[in-house]
């Protein structure tokens, strides 16, 4: 029943920066926005409007197939593939394992052989921010 009351919509928890702590997201479908609230440790938080952007573009940020085996198609926003990005791939402890630069374009594939089975972060970076999509090796 709805009494006029906006709903919360989809909630989760992740490392939306990259620093270690968990920050907290919250979508809505009703009005298509995303927000992100960044802990900034010791139980402290900050907002940054410009995330709701990156929150948006993130779903269009593809890695197929998921889980992968010895390579995967990268297909990047629109704003990410009109200009050179860095592509950086992450182990879980935040190591830079392998790193390439693309030229526009709207997909590339990644080679993923002599790596070990495990979960990675994929980050793509370009004057429009960052972009990071976790990637399951098997």
């Amino acid at each position: 029943m709805d009494n006029g009351t906006p709903s919360l919509g989809d909630v989760t928890f992740g490392d939306v920066d990259g620093d270690g702590d968990l920050d907290f997201v919250t979508a809505s479908s009703n009005s298509n926005t995303a927000s992100v609230r960044l802990n900034a440790g010791a139980a402290t938080a900050q907002t940054s409007p410009t995330l709701t952007y990156a929150a948006r573009a993130a779903r269009e940020l593809g890695l197929y197939p998921n889980p992968a085996h010895d390579r995967v198609q990268l297909h990047l926003p629109l704003d990410f593939s009109t200009q050179a990005v860095q592509v950086s791939l992450r182990n879980g402890l935040g190591q830079v394992v392998r790193e390439r630069t693309l030229a526009p374009q709207a997909a590339a594939e990644l080679l993923l052989s002599g790596l070990p089975m495990g979960v990675y972060t994929v980050q793509v970076r370009s004057t429009q921010g960052a972009l990071n999509q976790r990637l399951v090796i098997e």
